[in-house]
């Protein structure tokens, strides 16, 4: 679960991969106390019958932690009678009601945010052209909605090393071990401003006219209240005691930069008309 918040809580856009996540956190969770027969099994991640005591882990291999496991092992004999029965049957209470609160209130089901799987080159054909269309359309109603079909049709068909590279390639430390190539929190819109500008081959004609359009809109969707409560945060910071005499234009203007400026804040040098305005802007 921190790992999934910690995500989650990035500035970039991430919303093409909460789907996809929300589903690996949830089979995850069930991979500590549910077989992999039953999980492997289930159609889908929220269909796994996890109640049920005959797809659930023996108390020999649930997830407990090593440390754990240790000490239950090394003080088998001077433990109370029906110790270790009863922890195992709130181990699986915790993991059962943690299970059940995930899927109620976790939008596993939510249509859109399954279309905007899409949005993820490696997760794209879990979509429909059509509900992709019909995204499409919700966002960006002017657009032309055969033209549209057709792009997401030629996406979904298309092999994923003739993309743009969507993969970061990260070299290790040790020059012995191989490069990994990794997922950024900006993948994303990068793939997407490579899709917006990629063109046919021989010809200045852009390949993807429409979808970019639709999927750069859709990545402006927020995945969390991350960025509001970052947002009113450094606005306490700008806006003090000490400074209660600032206009609503120039705390937006200080906003505008703090969020959209992203140079080393000790080598940027104002010039003097700004200086003046800056100045000037208190009194």
């Amino acid at each position: 679960m921190t790992d999934f918040n910690t995500t989650f809580q990035a500035g970039a856009p991430m919303v093409g991969h909460l789907h996809t996540e929300m589903q690996r956190l949830m089979r995850k969770l069930l991979g500590k106390f549910v077989s992999t027969q039953a999980i492997a099994a289930a159609k889908d991640v929220t269909s796994v019958n996890f109640l049920d005591d005959e797809v659930q882990h023996q108390d020999s291999i649930i997830a407990i932690g090593l440390k754990t496991r240790q000490y239950l092992q090394d003080n088998e004999e001077t433990l109370p009678p029906g110790t270790p029965a009863k922890f195992f049957r709130h181990v699986r209470l915790f993991y059962t009601s943690l299970a059940s609160s995930l899927l109620k209130k976790f939008p596993f089901n939510d249509d859109i945010l399954k279309t905007l799987s899409f949005l993820n080159p490696e997760t794209r054909e879990k979509t429909s052209a059509e509900a992709v269309v019909q995204l499409g359309m919700r966002v960006m109603p002017d657009l032309n909605a055969e033209s549209l079909l057709e792009e997401v049709a030629e996406f979904h068909i298309t092999h994923l090393e003739d993309l743009p590279p969507y993969r970061e390639t990260v070299q290790p430390e040790d020059p012995t071990d191989e490069p990994r190539e990794i997922i950024t929190e900006d993948s994303l819109q990068k793939f997407w401003v490579y899709m917006r500008d990629r063109q046919l081959s021989g010809r200045s004609q852009r390949q993807f006219p429409t979808i970019p359009k639709v999927a750069l809109a859709c990545l402006a969707i927020p995945h969390s209240n991350a960025d509001p409560e970052r947002c009113f945060s450094i606005l306490r910071k700008i806006q003090t005691d000490s400074r209660s005499r600032l206009t609503s234009e120039t705390i937006h203007n200080l906003l505008s930069v703090k969020f959209n400026e992203h140079n080393i804040c000790s080598s940027f040098v104002p010039s003097k008309v700004m200086l003046y305005k800056s100045t000037n802007s208190c009194n």
